[in-house]
């Protein structure tokens, strides 16, 4: 048997630091661990002090740290004798699963398994240190933090000329670099983040336990390696465990359409980024050698890390693949026919409604919609009557309002129809737009033909689809004829419709079953990230708070959660501030912490809020805090940016960090919400919670909730943790 190779982003880096040659000859000796990877005593051992089995290949004078079960050998990380052991006694990690018992003879199974037995038992998958963070502080408003001592820590290789060089690092960066000798000084230094990364991997101690949780990366062959000796950079591909490889093949020859749900982390798009292949596979054993494929991500930070993955997957098939938002594309289609967009701002529609509201003989406070708010009747018109293509007021008293808690009838959904009349003709005569109208319309010019309609594709992958309006789901099912060639992928607990949206309402061919599967485990988030979350999610806003807060935090849903999210880091931190001005102090203080402790630049933090013009404010006063941030809007993210992001919480989406904040809630609580029916009330908060939790699980390391003193539906469940001093995390 020959095991599999798969390798950290930190291995990666490593080599990129060492000469040529000895990358050459490292790569020559990893073939001793494809035949055995089990210690010798000599060329082959195992470290001491560890609860588990990390084990080093000696290499000259250079270590290979690496871990291994019964198929696998993940290649940790690389470095001089005298360096690569510092930092890594007394940590306890968290193993690669057990597979399959091996079967070969070079490696007797029996060997293995008497291997495995004299360590005893796997250690559990809690970390032994304590990862709660610090000492708290109560003053009667609450626990806070208070800043501590400024951690200094030293790099422990410096930075010099020619590591910079052997790091491929700009010179136009090196300046940037002089005289740095600390992590913190590292951390703020205003350099790309991806550079940032590498030097951290180089220049610090080895983290064990986060080595092992870190992704790992399909090392197909000797030539990935050899190519970094040549000090080429290479994507590599995340290596997919059993259960998504086998999503990756699912009906991709079946009569309809397939989707693969998951939660957040678990792979979704890497399964969408490999099927790609599988469809062009087996299209070309259809005829069609030059197919031509549409791959629609949710934002257009997206847009470019899903080329480059395809690029890898792909090499010069990746030209056939064509990656575009659903939005893009659907505007795209608006303006081949003859339309130009003048889209509606934010105040558009409120302002107009009211008008609206009178010239339909409803006026606010007045007729069957009396008690029927603004924002509500906004958005039941669009996200009902627009996005579902309701086309009469026959077709809307018959449908089913899938989701929404707030019953209507036939008189006052008589009432809704004739402001929503009246509203289009309001906007028409201001010649404006709204996304859900543009998309509706699009939807239209698809089906009607003509020069609108973009040529058919010969497949079409939609990642996160339970994100998109009906109308867009419906036009690129229209666009893909050979409806086995759709893949969808979806995460219900983001859904903005909840757990009651109807697939085969929004298209007669959306049918999935038998070619449907589930992604349980995700290798993103951290568990104690998706505990936190999770019982968010499930905690009733309408409980009474007191009730709420007594609840004990044993809901029996950790040992679930414990299994479909193996890594560990710290415990969110949920701290309550007395005023909205205590909340840039608390987020500096713990982005200065969090940065070095999970060793990201400012880029890998992101803050998110519930509107742009609060996430100006908090960026002006973390400017004046010494914190580099910059607001922006969804379709203005740029990932590799050196800086803190600031975005809504609505716009997270589809994205990840490292390390997330999330402030402002005291903004989402309007006091117009508190004069809308009990009906009304329940349905906002549940959609705005559903956002909170889509935010949360936006973290994969670190967490921080900033919840205001006064209790609200938004904040029930959110309890304060016990905050001990951030820095020691």
């Amino acid at each position: 048997m020959v095991f599999e190779l798969s390798i950290t982003q930190a291995f990666i880096d490593q080599l990129y630091s060492l000469p040529a040659g000895q990358v050459r000859l490292i790569n020559r000796k990893l073939d001793v661990l494809r035949d055995n990877p089990l210690p010798d005593g000599k060329q082959r051992k195992q470290l001491k002090h560890q609860r588990d089995r990390i084990y080093r290949l000696r290499v000259g004078n250079y270590r290979v740290l690496y871990h291994f079960n019964s198929t696998l050998v993940r290649l940790l990380g690389v470095d001089a004798r005298s360096d690569v052991y510092e930092g890594i006694d007394d940590l306890v990690v968290e193993p690669l699963p057990r597979i399959d018992p091996l079967e070969a003879a070079e490696v007797d199974a029996a060997d293995l398994d008497a291997e495995i037995a004299e360590t005893g038992a796997a250690p559990s998958p809690w970390l032994a240190t304590d990862t709660t963070p610090g000492v708290s502080k109560d003053d009667g408003g609450g626990p806070t933090t208070e800043p501590g001592p400024a951690l200094m820590t030293p790099l422990t290789h410096p930075i010099t000329a020619d590591l910079l060089a052997a790091l491929k690092v700009p010179e136009a960066e090196w300046t940037k670099l002089e005289g740095i000798a600390t992590l913190d000084d590292l951390m703020l230094a205003e350099i790309d983040d991806r550079l940032r990364d590498r030097l951290f991997h180089v220049t610090s101690e080895p983290d064990i336990d986060q080595l092992l949780q870190a992704p790992v990366f399909e090392l197909s062959s000797s030539q990935d390696l050899e190519k970094l000796a040549d000090g080429d950079i290479i994507e590599l591909l995340l290596r997919l465990d059993e259960t998504q490889e086998r999503l990756v093949a699912l009906a991709v020859n079946a009569g309809g359409p397939v989707m693969v749900k998951g939660g957040p982390g678990s792979g979704k798009t890497t399964i969408a980024v490999r099927r790609v292949a599988k469809i062009i596979e087996s299209l070309r054993a259809d005829g069609i050698e030059q197919p031509r494929i549409l791959f629609t991500t949710y934002t257009n930070a997206l847009v470019s890390t899903t080329r480059q993955l395809l690029a890898r997957a792909l090499g010069d098939d990746a030209g056939l693949v064509e990656v575009v938002t659903t939005d893009s594309l659907m505007m795209r289609v608006y303006r081949a026919g003859g339309n130009t967009p003048n889209m509606t701002g934010g105040q558009d529609v409120p302002r107009l409604m009211p008008k609206a509201r009178k010239a339909a003989g409803h006026p606010p406070g007045e007729g069957p919609i009396a008690k029927i708010s603004d924002a509500y009747l906004e958005n039941e018109i669009m996200s009902v009557i627009v996005a579902r293509e309701i086309p009469d007021l026959a077709a809307y008293q018959g449908i089913e309002r899938s989701g929404r808690r707030v019953a209507l009838r036939r008189a006052q959904r008589e009432a809704v129809w004739a402001v929503w009349e009246a509203l289009d003709k309001e906007l028409a005569a201001q010649k404006k737009i709204t996304w859900p109208m543009m998309r509706r319309r699009a939807v239209e010019l698809v089906r009607a033909g003509g020069g609108a309609r973009p040529a058919d594709y010969d497949a079409i992958l939609v990642d996160e689809v339970q994100d998109l309006d009906p109308t867009a789901i419906r036009l690129l099912t229209e666009l893909c004829p050979a409806r086995s060639r759709l893949f969808l992928t979806a995460d219900a607990n983001q859904s903005i419709y909840g757990g009651t949206f109807n697939w085969r309402a929004v298209h007669a061919d959306l049918r999935f079953q038998g070619r449907s599967g589930n992604l349980t485990r995700s290798h993103r988030t951290t568990y104690e990230i998706v505990r936190l979350a999770s019982r968010y999610l499930a905690t009733d806003p309408d409980a009474p708070l007191d009730e709420i807060a007594a609840r004990t935090v044993d809901d029996g849903t950790a040992e679930r959660i414990a299994d479909q999210f193996p890594r560990r880091g710290p415990e969110p931190v949920i701290e309550t501030i007395a005023k909205a001005e205590d909340a840039p102090d608390a987020l500096a203080r713990f982005i200065r912490a969090q940065t070095v402790a999970q060793k990201v630049g400012p880029g890998g933090v992101a803050i998110l809020v519930p509107t742009m013009s609060y996430g100006e404010t908090l960026r002006r006063e973390l400017e004046k805090l010494d914190i580099r941030a910059e607001a922006v809007r969804k379709d203005e993210i740029d990932l590799s940016s050196p800086t803190v992001k600031i975005t809504t919480l609505q716009s997270s989406k589809g994205l990840e960090f490292p390390v997330v904040a999330i402030a402002g809630l005291h903004v989402e609580i309007p006091p117009g919400i508190q004069g809308r029916s009990p009906e009304e009330q329940t349905e906002e908060w549940q959609r705005r919670r559903r956002i909170l939790y889509v935010g949360m699980t936006r973290a994969m390391r670190s967490l921080l909730v900033l919840v205001p003193a006064e209790p609200s539906p938004l904040t029930a469940g959110l309890v304060a943790t016990e905050v001990r001093e951030l820095a020691t995390v």
